[in-house]
C-alpha cells in the first residue's frame, strides 16, 4: 500500500491578519496558526504593553473586536475558536466623534468610545452600559 500525501485544506493553521492598534498603529501577521498570532499580539513582550482594538483577517475581511477578556479565555483554553469568533466578531469597530447620548438613554457616552457595528447597528462597548443604536455622522471607523 502506497501513502499518499494528503492535500492540504486552508485552515486556521495558516492566516493573514492585520492588527489594529490606536492612532493608525497595525501589525500584520502572516503563515502563522491563529493561535499563534494572538500568543504574539496578546503576550509576546514586543506587543503587550499595546492594547489591539481589533483584528482583521486579510483574505476574508472578517473583523473580530479585540475584547482581552474573551481572548485571555482563548489562550487559556477556555474558549474554542468557534465561540471567541462567535464572541467577537463585529462588522465595524467606530468611535463617537462627539460626546452622544442615546434617544432611550439619560447616559452620555464620552467621545471616543468604542462602538462595534453588528446587523447595521451600533453597540456601545461597555461592561457596566448597554446601550444600542443607528449609525449617524457622529461615528468614524476606529483605527
Amino acid at each position: 500500500m502506497r501513502n499518499q500525501e494528503k492535500k492540504e485544506k486552508p485552515s486556521i493553521d495558516s492566516v493573514s491578519l492585520k492588527v489594529h492598534y490606536a492612532k493608525s498603529k497595525s501589525l500584520t501577521s502572516q503563515n502563522r496558526s491563529f493561535k499563534e498570532a494572538m500568543i504574539l499580539v496578546w503576550e509576546s513582550e514586543d506587543f503587550k504593553e499595546y492594547d489591539p482594538l481589533k483584528i482583521v483577517f486579510t483574505n476574508t475581511g472578517k473583523t473580530l473586536y479585540a475584547d482581552k477578556k474573551a481572548f485571555m479565555h482563548y489562550l487559556d483554553g477556555d474558549f474554542n475558536l468557534q465561540a471567541l469568533v462567535n464572541y467577537t466578531e463585529c462588522d465595524e469597530l467606530y468611535r463617537n466623534t462627539v460626546d452622544f447620548k442615546a434617544d432611550e438613554s439619560e447616559f452620555v457616552v464620552e467621545k471616543g468610545s468604542l462602538w462595534k457595528l453588528l446587523n447595521k447597528k451600533l453597540l456601545l462597548i461597555d461592561d457596566d452600559n448597554h446601550i444600542e443604536t443607528v449609525f449617524s455622522s457622529v461615528f468614524e471607523i476606529a483605527e
